[in-house]
């Protein structure tokens, strides 16, 4: 088994431009099914990609592109 890689959202941002950090909050936001009051919201699919320890958010580098690739193909 290999160690994945794990970023903070800054690193993630430093590494990948395309991806600043507040769209990176956005992303886990939505990552997850919501309520709103027109009804339940579904979730985006990039809930494996985010690994929560205490109040720290980590980004799975790896799965996260593997996620974007997968939405991508479909």
């Amino acid at each position: 088994m290999s160690i994945p890689t794990l970023k903070t959202f800054r690193q993630f941002s430093e590494d990948h431009p395309a991806f600043s950090v507040p769209a990176l909050y956005d992303v886990r936001f939505k990552s997850r099914p919501r309520s709103s009051s027109k009804g339940k919201i579904p979730a985006n699919g990039f809930a494996p990609a985010f690994i929560t320890r205490g109040r720290r958010v980590l980004v799975w580098e790896e799965r996260f592109f593997e996620i974007l690739m997968n939405q991508q193909a479909a």
